[in-house]
């Protein structure tokens, strides 16, 4: 039998789990194919971020925290690829304060990802697709490292042929290396 103490106890838990903050992410996209990625990127390549500075910078006519993240290349899949290269993203933290852009690529320090870069007329190197064109190279337990997707990768809407993130989750480095050679081809 259940006492009226505990039902009450167990309203009052569920009310105030009800008036707790949830973390919104907004960020919706059309899926891109590996092959658009690739037509739409001036190279592909492995790297890892070796240095990460934000700074307060006026986007448009707005002012907006950005991100500025040295890349030392290990390896080119597609285009020239420099040893390494200064990657621009929406977002980040300066001083007290911090701007999350969802769907926009979340390079970590150390961590190293395929990337597909673009340059934006103002000539400054930007992830083609934001997070979509940002692959993070996991290590697996007893096995190959494998790609996952950007953590703030946004919700997708059915693009034209499979996305590239279906066709690179899960793969490692040289499979998704002949994905991406096989999609310049065409």
């Amino acid at each position: 039998m259940v006492s009226r103490r505990s039902v009450l106890a167990t309203l009052g838990a569920t009310g105030a789990l009800l008036l707790l903050p949830n973390r919104a992410s907004a960020a919706v996209s059309r899926a891109v194919s590996v092959a658009e990625l690739t037509r739409q990127s001036r190279v592909v390549l492995l790297g890892e971020p070796v240095e990460v500075y934000s700074q307060w910078q006026t986007v448009g006519q707005r002012r907006r925290i950005v991100t500025f993240t040295r890349v030392v290349t290990a390896e080119g899949v597609v285009g020239d690829a420099e040893s390494e290269v200064l990657i621009q993203t929406l977002g980040g933290r300066v001083g007290d304060i911090g701007q999350i852009v969802h769907g926009e690529a979340a390079l970590k320090l150390h961590e190293p990802s395929l990337l597909f870069l673009q340059d934006s007329p103002e000539g400054i190197t930007r992830v083609t697709a934001m997070a979509q064109g940002h692959y993070r190279v996991l290590a697996e337990r007893g096995g190959a490292p494998r790609l996952a997707p950007s953590r703030e990768l946004g919700t997708l809407l059915p693009g034209k042929g499979v996305a590239a993130v279906q066709a690179l989750r899960g793969r490692t480095f040289p499979e998704a290396r002949d994905l991406i050679v096989q999609a310049r081809l065409r």
